[in-house]
């Protein structure tokens, strides 16, 4: 069999010697030359065509934009990532390490649990939203109605407040207030806001306690954090004639994210009820908001002017006598609220019924 293969490969060709007829060869040089001919052809046209004056090539400086704007974006995005990790993180850290994160945590538990409003779906744009306060405000001035009388500290003088709010802001309130249930018409809320807020506004809000403080942080459009003005615009929030649920939990656990916040245990609300309260001190100014003991329900909100105090009305503000606030009495209440009744309703001045399904 061996000798047989041998003997059929000498009759075959030698591929490696094999070439084609000479017209073929002559063929392909021609098919080359003519690639080659075209080839710098095209090359010639483009040339030209980049030089024609209609069609001037684009500046090199619109090029170097594109690296630019990607490189200054990159470093917006990283300074800013850096900052929330920053303050989230070291957050994150004293928020479950002081006696104020685990009393927030605790209330945040509660406030996810809550079922004292009905749901959000089942509330109409329509209605509005009844809330009643118990609360009053004092201030420094004259001391009665006597013009020449004394200039001091005078404590906050409690009444009854009545609040009807739109719940999307579209149409206006009412206010009533005082013994003679003075009325005072609300304006709509056109520009619903962190600071003028409505439900429907609420409900747009992010409920992870990090993105939340993220989002104030960012709003508030200050140089750096400012904890003091984001804890103030947390009570904002909180202190809502309703807030939903899932929203107030993330604004406790936001909270327990920002340095400085304290535990008051023996205060009382507007209507003098025992309570405990998460407390922040800012140039002299303590807030607190006010929880039961036993429930941690909020009750209310109140305001202690403490000696430290410079402008406790407002920056640049001055009191009649340069050394009233030197003055100042330890612990001094300059505001406080009670928390008494909310529920939906379909009119202003309408009153709540006694049905089982309205908040009280």
């Amino acid at each position: 069999m061996t000798d047989d293969v041998r003997a059929l490969a000498r009759l075959l060709p030698d591929p490696a010697r094999h070439e084609p007829p000479e017209g073929r060869l002559h063929r392909l040089r021609e098919t080359f030359m003519e690639q080659i001919t075209s080839g710098e052809a095209d090359i010639q046209d483009r040339e030209m065509t980049l030089a024609a004056p209609a069609t001037p090539p684009r500046p090199r400086r619109r090029r170097r934009l594109v690296p630019a704007l990607v490189g200054g974006g990159l470093a917006f995005v990283m300074v800013l990532w850096l900052t929330s990790a920053f303050l989230l993180g070291v957050g994150k850290f004293w928020a479950g390490r002081t006696e104020a994160g685990d009393l927030l945590h605790r209330i945040a538990l509660v406030a996810a649990n809550s079922t004292d409003i009905p749901p959000l779906d089942q509330i109409r744009d329509d209605q509005f939203i009844y809330f009643e306060t118990y609360e009053g405000w004092g201030g420094y001035g004259l001391i009665g109605s006597d013009r020449d009388g004394p200039i001091g500290w005078y404590p906050p003088q409690t009444q009854q407040r009545q609040v009807w709010l739109s719940v999307d802001g579209s149409r206006p309130g009412l206010l009533r207030e005082g013994p003679a249930g003075h009325d005072v018409r609300i304006d709509p809320t056109l520009n619903p806001d962190l600071h003028r807020p409505t439900l429907r506004y609420l409900a747009t809000l992010p409920t992870d306690p990090d993105l939340l403080l993220l989002k104030i942080y960012w709003k508030l459009g200050v140089k750096g954090p400012n904890p003091d003005r984001a804890f103030a615009t947390i009570i904002d929030l909180i202190i809502q004639p309703i807030v939903p649920p899932d929203l107030a939990t993330a604004l406790y656990q936001a909270a327990a994210r920002i340095p400085g916040i304290e535990v008051v245990h023996d205060v009382k609300d507007a209507l003098g009820r025992p309570g405990i309260a998460i407390a922040r001190t800012d140039a002299g100014l303590r807030r607190e908001v006010i929880f039961d003991r036993q429930t941690l329900q909020f009750l209310g909100y109140r305001v202690l002017v403490t000696p430290d105090a410079k402008d406790p009305f407002g920056p640049g503000t001055t009191p009649p006598s340069p050394e009233g606030f030197e003055q100042t009495p330890e612990g001094f209440v300059l505001g406080s609220t009670a928390v008494v009744a909310r529920a939906i309703v379909d009119a202003p001045g309408q009153l709540p019924t006694d049905r089982a399904d309205q908040p009280r």
